[in-house]
């Protein structure tokens, strides 16, 4: 008889104001039921509309809905910070941690001086293409429509101001990371991201004791997207190892 399968709980990216749940590659899907897993990916609520705390909140609830039996927590850029953030909050709660975490080209707050740089694109974005969405109250963006206002908002160097936060949350650290009851944490990210520094996930591997960092090398930012590239298979083949080995029994 076949045991049950054990979640896998999973944060998108897209700076927290894009994105949808169904963002993982398929072929990822698949493999992870192969090795047992049931993959179930939150849409929370996107900001500027949502403020960080209710993201947060979202997010937290999921998890607790979600942590019946033995699960793994995972996030990519924006849903790798929403997974740390989250952590955090079940960990002063006393609420139950997941047995494993992965982190793809995440960050733990937005003291990343990066975060506030202008960049620049091939195509300049006005103020007037993304008025309509500042308001706009959504948690899935499968077509990408609102990818506009996270650009616009890192050509001019105001995503953080874009992100609402009356508790400060964005620039917490979080005692997780560094305690005894860290999970089993694989962390993987490219050394030529040009959205999130790469700096930002050797932190984390130095912070989390018993954590492991993939690096590749040239790849852009969600390199894990170029599926047949070898750097990104040999990292998912880690991966899958990583996920299959104990302490799940």
């Amino acid at each position: 008889m076949q045991k049950t399968r054990t979640k896998l709980l999973y944060f998108h990216g897209g700076g927290l104001i894009t994105g949808h749940k169904n963002d993982f590659p398929q072929p990822y899907i698949e493999q992870l039921y192969r090795l047992n897993y049931e993959f179930i990916g939150l849409d929370y609520p996107l900001a500027p509309a949502a403020s960080l705390e209710e993201i947060l909140d979202a997010c937290t609830t999921f998890v607790k809905q979600n942590s019946q039996e033995d699960y793994v927590l995972m996030g990519r850029s924006a849903g790798a910070y929403l997974v740390i953030n989250t952590l955090e909050n079940l960990y002063k709660s006393n609420e139950k941690l997941p047995k494993k975490v992965v982190l793809f080209y995440g960050y733990e707050n937005f003291d990343v001086p990066a975060f506030y740089m202008k960049k620049k694109y091939p195509t300049t974005i006005l103020k007037s293409q993304i008025l309509p969405y500042y308001d706009e109250q959504k948690s899935s963006d499968p077509l990408y429509h609102r990818a506009l206002l996270y650009l616009y908002a890192r050509q001019e160097g105001i995503w953080s101001e874009i992100i609402k936060s009356t508790l400060n949350l964005k620039h917490r650290q979080c005692s997780i990371l560094t305690s005894n009851q860290m999970p089993l944490t694989f962390i993987a990210h490219s050394a030529n991201d040009q959205d999130v520094p790469y700096a930002e996930s050797k932190k984390l591997n130095q912070k989390i004791t018993g954590s492991t960092l993939k690096t590749v090398y040239y790849l852009d930012h969600e390199f894990d997207l170029e599926i047949n590239n070898p750097q990104t298979v040999t990292v998912m083949n880690e991966l899958w190892y990583f996920l299959a080995q104990e302490p799940f029994q």
